[in-house]
């Protein structure tokens, strides 16, 4: 009977951590807020190929042709824009 009750709580307690992960990833995707732009030139022109990058993380896009751009970022992040040439 011991051991019934402890595959039990470990099955039950399984199925907590499970809930729990997934409300945990369900509320980090809350957070996250779709961005989206056109990178330009102190002249005005529109600029492709710049990476926009969310700091500290490998999430990045890069520029269209237009300078445009759209990525997912949490709320309160930071984001980077690199051209090289």
């Amino acid at each position: 009977m011991g051991k019934n009750l402890i595959r039990l709580l470990a099955a039950v307690g399984l199925g907590v951590l499970l809930s729990l992960t997934a409300y945990g990833t369900a509320l980090a995707q809350a957070q996250e807020t779709q961005v989206s732009g056109t990178v330009t030139s102190i002249t005005g022109e529109k600029l492709a190929g710049v990476t926009v990058q969310v700091r500290g993380t490998d999430n990045r896009t890069t520029t269209d042709a237009n300078g445009r751009y759209s990525l997912t970022a949490p709320s309160g992040g930071v984001l980077l824009y690199h051209l090289i040439g």
